[in-house]
Order: structure tokens, then sequence, then C-alpha cells
């Protein structure tokens, strides 16, 4: 291992470990490979195809994920915004309607609302947790609000307790955003399952990954029958022996839907990594909790504090924030690249809150000039969200694939911020 220097990596100096002794993220193994040609030697390679005698791989990860968050049900989509889609529509949310998102999250959070001709509602967030604010959502709530959608970001979740409470007392329905939180527990539940809805993305850089695919979950049984329709064109499982090239599903049509099926393919990778999936969070939340205690002791790197109701974090993008003067009053990008340089691992900034992101234009496509809130819409963009706003500017994130390995990555990463704020002034 490489002594520091003194001079920074970013200006030619010798980095404290290279990019090659980092785990690559997403991990193939041989259990991904052979699941993924028994589905290919099925002859079935989507739900929507002809019967074979070979049980399908969608079906027993719907169970399986299904048992995996202690719920009823499971829905596996194409992708985490077709599960927030189906999601919306199984409620009932149209045109009209208002639905509470944070301001910062994925873009996919409020273009979900938006295709459902709903109009989504910006909150600031917590300065804490960096997940929706319970205060401002609070504040937030009108006659028009029919959904509020807590997202668990990074490696913390949302203060459940307080937007299960408001739930309860507003007859507004929670669509828990897990699509980061895979496997979390608060108080005993897992992430996605206390709403009246969950919802998961599976795309390449998630902890449990299919390249793309998503689902959802919940305990209510018609709200699972809605979500089998939405997601596959009208139709649902036959409950009827099937015969040998013949159709798994059956029209229903008592709501119209749409094709957002997770493929086989994609079913065969997602069963072949939930049976470690626990051991995986184990691993990352214990290098995560080692890390907040090591970077704490710095004076100027502030961990998130984690809810007490939270018991276990899942470590999908692990944040920090900084006190910039200690890094010479440096951009966070310049920052970053600084911490790249030493590590060989990728540190960027978080999501640009969405008022101010161009991956979120809903006044550019004509098909929600008639259908969303003009007026609240440009409402969300002119106004200021300080919290999320310093949360960007001054925070860094690298990927849970940092945590998989041991303490001693961890010490690397300490070194690391250690080193910059040293040589703060070659900034």
């Amino acid at each position: 291992m490489n002594k520091i220097t003194k001079t920074l990596a970013l200006n030619g100096g010798r980095s404290i470990r290279s990019q090659e002794s980092w785990i690559k993220w997403p991990r193939y193994t041989e259990e991904i490979g052979n699941r993924v040609n028994e589905a290919l030697k099925s002859g079935r390679w989507a739900i929507s195809g002809p019967y074979v005698e070979s049980p399908l791989f969608e079906q027993e990860f719907a169970r399986q994920y299904a048992e995996f968050n202690n719920v009823r049900y499971c829905v596996p989509t194409a992708n985490g915004s077709s599960a927030l889609v189906i999601a919306l529509e199984a409620l009932g949310i149209g045109m009209g309607d208002e639905v509470i998102v944070p301001v910062l999250t994925w873009v996919a959070t409020a273009s979900a609302v938006l295709r459902v001709n709903a109009t989504p509602i910006f909150v600031d967030i917590d300065p804490d947790n960096l997940c929706l604010s319970i205060s401002a959502t609070h504040s937030a709530i009108t006659k028009q609000t029919k959904a509020i959608i807590p997202v668990h970001l990074h490696h913390s979740m949302a203060d459940m307790d307080a937007f299960i409470a408001l739930s309860k007392d507003t007859g507004i329905p929670l669509i828990e955003d897990a699509a980061q939180a895979h496997g979390a527990i608060w108080r005993g539940s897992k992430a996605g399952s206390m709403g009246h809805l969950g919802i998961f993305s599976f795309q390449q850089s998630k902890v449990l990954t299919s390249g793309e695919g998503g689902a959802v979950i919940t305990n209510d049984e018609k709200l699972y029958q809605r979500l089998q329709q939405l997601r596959a064109d009208s139709r649902t499982w036959s409950s009827k022996p099937r015969k040998l090239d013949g159709m798994q599903l059956i029209t229903s049509g008592k709501i119209m839907g749409a094709n957002y099926c997770l493929s086989e393919i994609q079913a065969a990778i997602l069963l072949s990594q939930l049976p470690y999936l626990e051991e995986q969070l184990e691993i990352q939340a214990k290098n995560a909790e080692y890390l907040d205690q090591k970077l704490a002791l710095l004076g100027s790197i502030y961990p998130l504090k984690q809810p007490s109701g939270l018991q276990r974090r899942t470590v999908y993008e692990y944040i920090v924030c900084l006190d910039r003067n200690s890094f010479g009053n440096s951009s966070i990008e310049r920052i970053c690249n600084a911490l790249k340089a030493e590590l060989g691992l990728s540190f960027y900034p978080p999501d640009i809150p969405l008022h101010q992101s161009l991956l979120y234009q809903p006044l550019t496509k004509k098909r929600f000039s008639n259908t969303i809130d003009r007026s609240k819409i440009l409402e969300n963009l002119m106004n200021i969200f300080p919290v999320a706003q310093y949360a960007a500017q001054n925070s860094v994130i690298c990927h849970h694939s940092a945590f998989l390995g041991s303490k001693s990555d961890m010490d690397d990463i300490v070194r690391a911020f250690e080193k910059i704020i040293t040589y703060k002034n070659e900034l």
C-alpha cells in the first residue's frame, strides 16, 4: 500500500491505491450464467410466451421476493419507472390529482406522476437523512393530494413512523419508493412493505440487479389484481392448468394496462442473486458504520444521521456532507475528482434537485399541456428548497460496490479524505 505523499494524485502525485483493486459491479458468477442458459433453453423468454412445462422464473422470483419482504404479493415489472406508474394507476390517480415527492431524488419519481396525468408537488428534504421531510410534507398537503411518495435515498430511510401516522390521519396513501433500499429494515419491517405499495428498481447499479427491472409489492389483494393487469395489457395469471403452447396469461379487461413485463432472462438473473442479498447487505452496512465513525473523527465530514427506527440500512450510495472550507472552498466536482485520483474509485455529487434539473422538463411535452396543473408546475420550478440545494452543493457520493470489501478498504477512503484536507491548497 502506498504511503501518503506531499502531492495530490490529482496533480500528478502518487495515489493511495489503484482502480483495479476495487470490486466491480455488477458481479458475474457461474451461477448467473447457468440460470440464464436455463432460461434461454426453456423455449420461453417472456411471460407472454406460450406455456412450457418448466416453471416460470418470473413467477418464482415474484414468490421469493414477496417472501423476502414479508408481504403477500409481488408484481415484477420491466423497470422501476414502470413500477411507479402502475402503483399510481392501481390507486386510481390521474388528471387533477397531486402527488407529493421529494425534490432530491431521481427524476423517475416525478416523471411517473406526470405519466399518469397527475401533478408532482416538490417538497424539501430532512437535513439529517436527506429523505422526504415530514414537516414540509404536512405543509404541502391540499385537497388534491392523492398520494405521498417517501423515497428511501442513498443509505437511509424516510421517517416511516411519521409518514404512516400522517397517512392514517389524512387517508392519503403511501407509495414507498425503495428503489435504492432493497432489504433495509425499519422497526422489523422491510423497506417497501409499510406503505400501501412499495416499488423497487433492479437497474444495473442497484444492490439487486438484472440490468433493468422493477417490482411492486403490497399486502392488498385488490391492488395486486389491478397491478397484474396494469403491467400485462389487462391480463392476469390463469388459475387453471395450461396445455403446452397455450397461454398462461388470460384476458381480464377490468382495467386497461400496458406491457411492463419482466423477461424470463432478467428474472433468472435476479433469482441467482437473491439468496446472497442478506449477507451482502450486512457486509455493506457494517463497513458503512465503520466508515461513518472514522470520517466523523476528521471533524469536517458529516455522515448521515440515521433515524432511530432504522435497524439496518441498505447502502446504495454512500453519501457524506463536507465543510468545504476544509477543502480549500473547492467545488464539489473538484473534490470528487481528487478522491477519484487518490483511490481509483468514482466519487460524484448528488443528483441536482428536480426543480433545477435538465432531466425534469414537463412543459416540453405536448401530452402534458392539458392534463397537469401548469401553475403548480411553474411554482415547483421557481421555488427554493434550501436543504436539498445545500446537500447537492456540499456532498459527495460513492457506489455501494466499494463496501463489499473489508475495513482496510474503508481505511483507504479515510486516508484519501485526510490527505486532501491536509493538502487542500493544491486543489
